[in-house]
């Protein structure tokens, strides 16, 4: 191994490596990156306040010459508006809502579609077993010598409501949780 070491140019030794590899990596245990209560009671105030909006707005965008200072930037402008939390745990709450809340997602997308009758839309995070038949539908798809090309499809529309259209059809009672959006044919 020391040869190895050497031969590939490293300026140290096997028993610096093996000395090195004892030491723990961390010295203290690293700050908390799970959304906090209090992190999550910002978020909300957050997006229901233009005002804080703008103020927190305005920290973010200010220039820092490290990730440390513009956390701690976020960190003293939670403590002076009466938070009792951390950037990370800020990112955390942001995270834990961009997977639960679909008006966060509000916009327009654009969407693809296939003429394959819908075998490669069957993909349900909730059944593996459709997901194993869709992928393989899918991929039977593109070997074989006339393969479906994907066509440009219906706009999707989600509303800071929460609303959601599909093209032109009105979507009743989408659900989304988890980072899927997802809706029954009886509900178009």
């Amino acid at each position: 191994m020391n040869d190895l070491i050497v031969n590939d140019g490293f300026v140290t030794t096997l028993s610096k490596v093996l000395a090195g590899l004892q030491q723990p990596f961390f010295t203290e245990a690293p700050p908390s990156t799970d959304p906090t209560t209090e992190a999550l009671r910002f978020i909300a105030n957050v997006m229901n306040s233009p005002d804080l909006m703008k103020s927190f707005s305005d920290v973010i965008g200010q220039p820092t010459d490290s990730v440390d200072q513009a956390n701690q930037n976020v960190t003293n402008f939670l403590t002076k508006n009466g938070y009792d939390c951390t950037a990370l745990q800020i990112l955390a709450a942001f995270a834990a809502m961009r997977r639960k809340v679909l008006s966060y997602w509000a916009g327009n997308y654009t969407t693809w579609t296939t003429a394959d009758g819908g075998l490669s839309y069957t993909l349900n995070v909730n059944d593996p077993a459709a997901n194993a038949t869709a992928l393989g539908n899918v991929n039977a798809a593109l070997t074989d010598a006339d393969p479906i090309p994907p066509v440009l499809g219906p706009v999707l529309v989600i509303s800071p409501e929460g609303e959601v259209t599909f093209g032109e059809a009105k979507i009743q009672n989408p659900s989304y949780d988890n980072n899927t959006l997802s809706w029954t044919v009886a509900s178009v």
